[in-house]
C-alpha cells in the first residue's frame, strides 16, 4: 500500500467517524481531543510558566523553536504543539498535518512523530485530502453545515413542483370546452355516458378551439337540440 493509499483510507475514516459539518481548527482540535490529545499553544519566543515547564521536562525545546507544530506521544502524554501566532487557515493545515500522523499509524515508534521522509509524505497527503476534498465530499459537507437550508430548499422545490403541477391541470382543464368527447372521424361531440363514445378508445376530449371551429354539433341521442350548450 502506498502512502496516499494509506492517507486516503485515513481521510476516509476520519470523516466517517467525526462526520464535521467542516473542516476548521474548531472541528480538528475537537477529534484530537476525543482521540485522548490536548493541544498546546506555545510561541517561538516567550510562554506562560505552564506551557515553558511542559517543553522543559519533555526536551522539545528545538521543535518549538523551529516548527509551526508538531505530535508528542508517548504512554504518559499525548500532546499536539500548535504555534500560537498562526492564521486559521495555517492552524487547520498544522493540525491536519498532526492527525495525519496520528490516523497512519505513526504512533508506534519515537516519541516525536513524522520524523522519517515516509510519514512525512503520508501526513502531508492526509493533509492535502481532508482539506480539498473531491467534489462528492465537499457536497456532502455542505448539506450538513447548510442542513436547515438544505431541507428549506428541498421543501421549497417540492412545493413548487406540486404547484406546477396543480397549475398544469388547471391550464390544461381551461382549453377544453365542457365535458364532451369527439370520435377521430365523426362530426358529433358527445357525453362521456353516450353509447357512440363509451369504451371507445378512439376518443378525445372536446377542447375549445374544437367548438369554436363550427364543426361539430351536439350529438342528438345524448345531448339533443334542447340540452346543447
Amino acid at each position: 500500500m502506498t502512502g496516499s493509499d494509506t492517507a486516503r483510507r485515513a481521510v476516509r475514516s476520519f470523516l466517517k467517524k467525526y462526520r464535521p459539518a467542516q473542516i476548521d481548527v474548531r472541528t480538528l482540535q475537537a477529534a484530537l481531543e476525543q482521540q485522548g490529545y490536548t493541544v498546546v499553544r506555545f510561541s517561538h519566543l516567550a510562554n506562560d510558566p505552564n506551557t515553558a515547564a511542559l517543553i522543559r521536562a519533555l526536551q522539545v525545546e528545538p521543535y518549538v523553536a523551529s516548527t509551526r507544530g508538531f505530535t508528542y506521544a508517548s504512554a504518559d502524554f499525548r500532546l499536539v504543539f500548535l504555534h500560537a501566532d498562526l492564521s486559521a487557515e495555517e492552524a487547520a493545515m498544522v493540525l491536519a498535518h498532526e492527525q495525519g500522523h496520528i490516523l497512519c499509524g505513526h504512533t508506534t515508534g519515537q516519541a516525536i512523530l513524522g520524523r522519517d521522509v515516509q510519514q512525512e509524505h503520508e501526513a502531508n497527503e492526509f493533509a492535502h485530502m481532508l482539506l480539498h476534498p473531491p467534489l462528492p465530499v465537499r457536497a456532502r459537507l455542505f448539506v450538513r453545515r447548510r442542513k436547515k437550508l438544505c431541507i428549506l430548499l428541498c421543501a421549497v422545490l417540492a412545493a413548487l413542483a406540486v404547484a406546477g403541477g396543480v397549475l398544469a391541470v388547471v391550464a390544461r382543464n381551461s382549453t377544453y370546452y365542457g365535458e364532451y368527447y369527439l370520435t377521430e372521424t365523426g362530426a358529433k361531440y358527445h357525453t362521456a355516458q353516450c353509447g357512440y363514445v363509451r369504451d371507445k378508445t378512439n376518443i378525445h376530449r372536446m377542447t375549445q378551439e374544437d367548438y369554436t371551429s363550427g364543426k361539430y354539433s351536439p350529438c342528438e341521442k345524448c345531448i339533443g337540440d334542447g340540452n346543447a350548450p
